[in-house]
């Protein structure tokens, strides 16, 4: 993995859930107290009735009850508010983000006033100067930095500027009410700026994903945000103005329960034996289908190609797996509208199946760090390879375009080249054309394919179960499939797991226990590559958790794949999805070279303007006020 890709990666240790109202606001009056003790010297300056009164009270009590009355309310006023007003604005924000977004406000006001402190206590200053100084900075900085943040989910910026300001006008009442002075006018000043440079920066955001992607990044935050929130399709708007139109192969395996001899007799003289009955009793009967369109699985949740799995089990009347292809995110679906296309093609191609029940047995070959387990089913190959243990991650489309011609230049008529997907780590590399791996790979695929078209075929049995178990082990909705072959006596077992990725090694313990356990001569164990689990986090491989329990779970779905054994029918076909969006090739390369870009603008941008508007609104303060500092 390049230094830019694990930049951005970095990135999604920030994407989080918001904390319960409760604690945000709890957390929020708890860390108004200890500013409070900086804030005495206010109250012992004020001529306010009320300051006076404080400055009666015991110093702790008096601290305590200064902290409260100027970060505390101002923060529990602040967040009702604000999703009130952003509500009112047509934009839409939690409580939980809202009182979080107080929270963080408390703590920013905190460490102005402290440190306006720190630095009294270096240079010349009177204390109550360097409070209040403080105290009229930091809430014009959470005024900018409200701001910033509420943008990503506003259209309008300038209607977004009121539910920004929330916060800062109610800690400027309360400061007036406590000292009254001319330092309101420092909140004022220090507020504008603060906001003047969070508007260029997100403007300056917008110019230059624009440049680059042809959208807007602000439109993409929101969107996503947006997404996480209420489960918002807008970001498939947004994806389908910048992708890209080609035609995928889909690749179908089909298998179905064999009839006996009786039945066969009995069709021979049926007056309803018939080319479109004989189809539609095919379909009718299916036992279990593999559908490997080359697309893939993205981008996050289900928006764009999250629902392509679901869509597809609800549409075929029977266990359906589907297996990771050779592509990666640059073929996500740039919107789910697409899906039905996929969808329409993978039942042409089941409706075409010349089905018959033989099959070769299994062929295993090895070049380099790649292993291949690969079976023929009558014209139709299907053959998977991984690296594990070793981690590596997605494949180029163009490398498994190439795969697929490979294997038909070697007598393949339908073909489906599977990425196991089964080793990853956070920093695994991807599988590029011209790379040895991928040399490696279409040497496998040649191989391998004039192994099993010269190999005999005979009578195949076939067993398939799945279970919907270990949730919480990274696993999503399709729980974990298998499917188990019986060819000649040589056994075969193909597990699919609904999860993002596998942890290294993993595949290696659970085949030695099929081998072991079950007595099963071949195994291999995949993943859909699915992203549905993945809403805020870049990765979440499945056995992360806890791996014995995927294990054991792995072992009982097998084993009652093999309880399932009977004697079946199989063919393969291919159908081509025409005019299928999806974002095109080197979009990934672009969306990580703008995010790093962003990114270490962000650090010079923010300095900059941090200064700037410090040094502008004390120096207008200056000159206006004429007040020693």
């Amino acid at each position: 993995m390049s230094s830019a890709e694990e930049s951005a990666l970095k990135l999604t240790r920030y994407i989080f859930t918001a904390p319960h109202w409760i604690l945000s606001l709890f957390l929020s009056l708890l860390l108004s107290l200890p500013p409070g003790y900086f804030c005495l010297s206010l109250i012992y300056h004020s001529d306010t009735e009320f300051a006076r009164y404080l400055s009666t009270l015991s110093v702790h009590f008096s601290a305590l009850l200064a902290g409260i009355l100027l970060l505390g309310i101002p923060a529990l006023v602040s967040a009702p508010l604000t999703k009130l007003l952003v509500t009112l604005c047509g934009a839409k924000i939690t409580f939980r983000r809202t009182s979080l977004l107080s929270a963080l406000s408390v703590i920013a006001v905190s460490l102005f006033i402290i440190s306006s402190n720190i630095t009294a206590a270096l240079i010349p200053m009177q204390s109550h100067i360097a409070s209040a100084t403080g105290f009229a900075l930091g809430a014009g900085f959470i005024c900018g930095f409200r701001f910033l943040i509420l943008l990503a989910i506003a259209k309008n910026s300038i209607s977004i500027l009121l539910p920004s300001s929330t916060q800062t006008i109610a800690s400027a009442l309360m400061f007036f009410i406590l000292f009254p002075s001319s330092f309101i006018i420092l909140i004022i000043i220090s507020s504008i700026f603060f906001s003047i440079f969070a508007f260029l920066f997100v403007k300056t955001v917008e110019k230059s994903t624009k440049k680059t992607l042809g959208v807007s990044g602000i439109d993409l935050i929101r969107s996503f945000l947006s997404h996480l929130s209420e489960g918002s399709r807008e970001m498939e708007e947004i994806f389908s103005r910048i992708g890209i139109t080609v035609d995928i192969p889909v690749f179908v395996l089909a298998f179905k329960r064999r009839r006996c001899d009786a039945e066969i007799y009995a069709d021979l003289f049926s007056s309803r034996s018939t080319d479109i009955s004989r189809s539609t009793d095919d379909v009718s009967a299916l036992k279990a289908v593999v559908v490997v369109p080359l697309i893939h699985s993205g981008l996050t949740g289900d928006i764009c190609g999250g629902d392509l799995p679901k869509a597809l089990s609800e549409s075929i009347e029977c266990a359906v797996f589907v297996p990771h292809s050779m592509t990666n995110h640059d073929f996500d679906l740039t919107s789910s509208r697409d899906i039905g296309k996929i969808v329409s093609a993978a039942k042409k191609a089941l409706e075409s199946l010349d089905f018959r029940h033989t099959a070769t047995p299994p062929s295993l070959i090895s070049e380099g760090d790649v292993k291949m387990l690969g079976q023929r089913f009558g014209n139709a190959y299907m053959l998977i390879y991984t690296l594990s243990p070793i981690p590596f991650d997605d494949a180029d489309f163009t490398l498994g375009i190439s795969a697929i011609r490979e294997a038909r230049a070697a007598g393949a008529e339908h073909v489906a080249v599977i990425d196991a997907h089964n080793s990853g780590t956070e920093y695994a590399e991807v599988i590029t054309a011209g790379s040895k791996v991928s040399y490696d790979i279409l040497k496998c695929v040649s191989k391998i394919t004039h192994t099993l078209k010269n190999s005999d075929e005979y009578d195949i049995k076939m067993g398939v179960s799945f279970k919907r178990e270990n949730y919480r082990e990274n696993i999503g909705h399709f729980g974990i499939r298998a499917i188990v072959t019986d060819v000649s006596d040589v056994r075969t077992a193909y597990v699919l797991i609904d999860g993002n990725n596998m942890v290294a090694g993993l595949r290696e313990r659970i085949i030695r226990r099929i081998k072991h356990e079950l007595h099963i001569q071949y195994a291999e164990v995949m993943t859909t590559d699915s992203h549905a689990l993945n809403k805020t986090h870049a990765y979440k491989f499945v056995g992360d958790i806890d791996p014995d329990a995927v294990e054991n779970t792995v072992i009982k779905t097998v084993s009652a794949a093999l309880s399932d054994m009977e004697p079946v029918e199989v063919a393969g076909s291919t159908e081509i999805a025409e005019n299928i969006h999806v974002f095109g090739e080197h979009f990934t390369a672009k969306l990580i070279s703008i995010v790093n870009t962003i990114t270490s603008m962000a650090t010079l941008w923010i300095i900059f303007a941090f200064i700037s508007a410090l040094s502008i609104s004390l120096t207008l303060f200056s000159l206006l006020v004429g007040h020693p500092f």
